[in-house]
């Protein structure tokens, strides 16, 4: 299931409370807007996940042209200086006398020399065509992305209105039940409550997201207003559950009958602060007062990947998810509190609103980045009964971070320089950014901790462009003085005094530098052989040793994405390359 397949998927369990909150029938009218707001949704999704799966594919044959190109442009160098070649034996032929010189020798020359000019002209050509090509399929990229956009827009403003819609209907069913109730009371001779109580204190009645009445702007107002309908509506129906006791009879004497109630009164603590909630519910109920993000609760307590040994009073939780940006960082979770009188699972959950979706579609909505997994909070039981699974220890290759998947090629490569010291996630987000490149000044940064152990501070004079109160500065100074890096050259190989310690590493110039170190160290005068690879010719002079090197050792191995072997010598290298590159070094090879 795509990214938006989950949204709508999501969008319809997180909302619809019609059957289960047992409010009444709706008016045919009020049902036919709303399920024709659900076709145009779905209509609108279909686009969406089609024009998705064209950029795929479009981008697909983008990557291959670039491949197709580069190999073009490596062929057109190896000719023109093959005509060099040839050009520099005509014009010694033609120094010498001409009584000595060889007419025969010279005719076949200049007929290779025509024969490879023709040879270059038809590459020049296939150059131009494929240049056309990755023209044309740029164009084509443009023009699906901006659909996209379009269809996005458009998938994002009916699944608002579809929330408002069934919010809507919600509301418009517990009013009439209230108005009945009030009926009723009033036949029967009886007090009826004063509007806004029915048990709860009015503490805990949401109003506006604790917005003061009368501030704010009027879109605030509405959105507060929705989420008071739905909060509303979902504890009318947990007390309905709650009532009927099909949960709480069945676990006698536990605290889940406190866990259900708190998560009746507690009030909702904010968009993105799922896991507040739920913290306040369980210190409430008095399980106990566990802190932590969603993303903490995942990795701290929630063992069981099996859903289907999930138990009432666990929480379940995502450690990452492509809802929000918050999302992506911290995760998402909820508590799940039983299966209902139809048998179905329900989870609790807060939005900035609280809200009650079926088990099985809050795990299909939650798991386009890793798959959720359930567990008890702090580890402290709520119930007892029934199998559940053994949960072996983490691994050691834990990666640690949210956006790398245990199951990740790069995974024990991620969780052993972590353990090493020798790459952390970012400060701001705390992720680690596998597919992102890495620069110039985080190699050195890399290589002169592992040499030291620690950052030194440099003056920063070694280069123009590297200056004294910036963070690498010492890093590339004692790279520099340990002749790992070079700084930049010009075409005629000449240093420019220019280290480019922002620019994005490749992974030629990645080799060179960890070939260096290794050469500081005593190592790396082995030469392996690299004419194996289909791109061994665009390898640069001053980086085949290093590159050699490292394939020898099986630091860096190549690529067989394309159906052959490929070095890319001048591709950018990520972090998971890098960690790879770096457990390799010093685990297997230092």
């Amino acid at each position: 299931m795509n990214l938006l397949s989950r949204r709508s998927f999501a969008v319809a369990a997180g909302l619809s409370l019609l059957g289960a909150c047992g409010l009444g029938a709706l008016s045919s009218i009020a049902r036919a807007d709303v399920d024709a707001t659900a076709a145009a949704l779905a209509d609108a999704r279909s686009r969406y996940d089609g024009l998705k799966a064209l950029i795929d594919e479009i981008g697909a044959q983008y990557q291959q042209l670039c491949v197709e190109l580069e190999s073009t442009l490596g062929q057109i160098d190896a000719k023109a200086q093959q005509i060099a070649d040839i050009q520099e034996e005509i014009d010694a032929l033609l120094a010498v006398p001409a009584e000595q010189a060889d007419e025969e020798v010279l005719a076949e020359l200049e007929t290779r020399q025509a024969d490879l000019a023709a040879q270059k002209a038809e590459l020049e050509t296939l150059r131009t065509q494929k240049g056309d090509q990755l023209a044309e399929v740029k164009r084509r990229q443009d023009e699906a992305t901006q659909a996209l956009n379009e269809a996005d827009a458009e998938v994002k403003a009916l699944a608002e209105q579809y929330d408002r819609e069934l919010a809507a209907r919600a509301q418009a069913e517990a009013d009439e039940k209230a108005k009945a109730d009030q009926a009723a009371d009033q036949v029967q001779g009886e007090t009826p409550q004063p509007e806004g109580q029915d048990g709860d204190s009015t503490k805990d009645k949401p109003s506006g997201e604790g917005k003061p009445e009368g501030t704010g702007t009027d879109e605030d107002k509405d959105k507060g207003d929705e989420f008071a309908q739905i909060t509303e509506a979902t504890r009318t129906r947990l007390r309905e559950i709650i009532a009927s006791g099909v949960i709480t009879e069945a676990y006698p004497g536990s605290l889940l009958a406190a866990v259900l109630e708190a998560c009746v009164t507690v009030s909702s603590t904010g968009e993105g602060y799922c896991a507040s909630w739920v913290t306040e519910v369980y210190d409430q109920a008095g399980v106990g007062l566990f802190w932590g993000n969603a993303c903490d609760m995942y990795a701290d307590w929630c063992t069981i990947s099996d859903i289907s040994y999930i138990k009432p009073g666990m929480i379940i939780a995502t450690p990452s998810h492509n809802w929000t940006n918050d999302g992506q960082i911290y995760g998402h979770v909820g508590i799940y509190i039983g299966k209902d009188e139809n048998g179905e699972g329900q989870v609790v959950d807060n939005l900035g609103y609280i809200r009650m979706v079926p088990l099985e579609r809050w795990v299909a909505s939650y798991d386009d980045v890793v798959a959720p997994r359930c567990g008890w909070l702090g580890g402290v039981r709520l119930v007892e009964g029934g199998d559940e699974p053994v949960v072996p220890p983490a691994p050691d290759n834990k990666p640690g971070f949210s956006d790398v998947d245990a199951d990740a090629w790069y995974a024990s490569y991620v969780a052993y320089v972590r353990d090493a010291g020798l790459m952390t996630g970012y400060s701001d987000t705390g992720l680690f950014g596998p597919d992102n490149a890495v620069s110039r000044a985080e190699v050195a940064a890399v290589l002169c901790r592992h040499a030291t152990g620690y950052t030194p501070q440099g003056a920063g004079d070694c280069f123009y462009d590297v200056w004294g109160d910036e963070w690498y500065a010492g890093v590339v100074e004692w790279c520099y003085h340990n002749s790992i890096v070079t700084g930049e050259r010009d075409e005629y190989g000449n240093e420019t005094g220019y280290f480019r310690p922002n620019d994005c590493v490749t992974r030629e110039q990645l080799a060179t530098m960890v070939h260096r170190y290794a050469l500081t160290l005593g190592m790396g005068s082995e030469v392996g052989d690299i004419s194996a690879f289909d791109d061994a010719w665009a390898v640069s002079d001053y980086a085949l040793h290093g590159l050699s090197w490292c394939n020898l050792y099986g630091i860096i191995t190549g690529d067989t994405t394309y159906g052959y072997p490929l070095l890319n010598p001048h591709g950018y290298a990520t972090r998971a390359q890098m960690a790879k590159i770096l457990t390799v070094l010093v685990r297997d090879v230092l």
